[in-house]
């Protein structure tokens, strides 16, 4: 059926945000990775559309570009945070690591 794609997709989007840990014990890793913003689904595009396997317009670190945080510990467990547009700042990294790193 032509929906059944749509509603799997749907169901294990739903299913990771509720399977995260709630925090990271230990010894903690992050890594920041850039990727170009998707406005997949969107209605109103704000922006011409690129063709696959598109690049930004400018090189290096623009705000056509969404920075994603991932941390782990050594025990597996795993966080990821959408940090915004653009470089990653103190204020973000503080805003993102803090809440789910153990004090010691």
């Amino acid at each position: 059926h032509r929906n059944t794609t749509f509603r799997w997709r749907h169901r294990f989007l739903s299913l990771a945000k509720t399977d995260r840990p709630h925090g990271l014990h230990g010894i903690a890793e992050a890594d920041e990775l850039y990727v170009l913003e998707s406005e997949k689904g969107s209605r109103q595009m704000t922006r011409p559309a690129r063709r696959r396997g598109g690049h930004a317009q400018r090189r290096g670190m623009s705000n056509e570009q969404v920075c994603i945080l991932v941390a782990r510990d050594r025990t597996g467990q795993t966080l990821d945070f959408v940090t915004g547009k653009g470089a990653l700042t103190k204020a973000q990294l503080h805003r993102c690591l803090l809440p789910v790193i153990d004090k010691d």
